[in-house]
């Protein structure tokens, strides 16, 4: 009986999750995924140092440093939204040009 709510309960929040995908503008999504992509390799990295895998993450650094160093540098270094994507209404927010 768990897994019948732990599977309904995945079901509605996996359809809530495409409903806020389809509402969202280009912005948000964009700073969402980097947000998760983020978060995704600091846990890679924190695994790897629990797992006495420094030396593979000291290399996986390595090679990493110097793009991200560039993109820094370039003034793609920030992972905050812009302004004008949480001031901008949601299409349904919008009047119906109709």
């Amino acid at each position: 009986m768990i897994w019948l709510v732990a599977g309904t309960a995945a079901l509605v929040l996996m359809l809530l999750g495409m409903n806020a995908f389809a509402r969202a503008s280009v912005a948000t999504v964009r700073w969402i995924f980097a947000f998760f992509a983020a978060l995704g390799g600091l846990l890679v990295a924190v695994l790897l140092f629990l797992a006495g895998q420094g030396p593979r993450l000291v290399a996986g650094l390595a090679l990493a440093g110097p793009v991200l160093w560039r993109r820094w540098q370039m003034g793609g270094g920030h992972i905050s939204m812009p302004p004008q994507a949480r001031d901008r209404p949601h299409r349904h927010d919008r009047a119906d040009p109709a």
